[in-house]
């Protein structure tokens, strides 16, 4: 669930009137590989959440908005029990944001934080919750037409995030 997501759609109702019939679930998806290391240090690489927003294929009144965020990170996990880990987590993140939407350029980069819990650690499949935020900000605006009502803010287009799920 990303937070940012809602103020880039928020931001785009504002410009295009036709964005007031699409909704926005910041609902995205998203893969990490982790190598952890025997000493409790950690190393990740992921993509995601993955974000669109606007008909799949079809953009509304000629724009919609995608998002492909990509990570590296490093972290420490705390061993709690035998299948219960606390990690934390920081490093980099770039943002593909793709053609043809408000924002005033392509790619972004930021800096990520998060900590979390891996549960079921001895099972094949366990599981992990986590609270991130993502700091990236961009730019985003656009103009009425013929009145000269420009608007611009800034948006952090990921904000908090928190995330759910699987690990093989």
């Amino acid at each position: 669930y990303s937070f940012g997501v809602l103020d880039v759609h928020d931001f785009y109702q504002k410009g295009a009137p036709a964005w007031e019939k699409t909704d926005a679930f910041p609902v995205g998806i998203a893969y990490r590989a982790t190598a952890n290391f025997d000493n409790g240090f950690r190393a990740d690489v992921g993509i995601g959440p993955v974000v669109h927003i606007g008909d799949l294929g079809t953009p509304v009144q000629g724009y919609e908005y995608s998002d492909k965020p990509l990570n590296a990170t490093v972290g420490y996990s705390f061993i709690l029990s035998k299948n219960t880990k606390v990690y934390i987590r920081s490093g980099l993140v770039y943002h593909y944001l793709g053609k043809g939407g408000y924002q005033n350029k392509n790619d972004a980069f930021g800096v990520l934080g998060a900590v979390g819990v891996e549960f079921a650690k001895q099972r094949k499949m366990s599981g992990f919750l986590e609270v991130a935020y993502d700091n990236t900000e961009v730019t985003f605006e656009y103009n009425c037409g013929a009145v000269s009502c420009a608007q611009r803010e800034d948006i952090k287009i990921s904000g908090f995030v928190v995330s759910f799920g699987i690990s093989f």
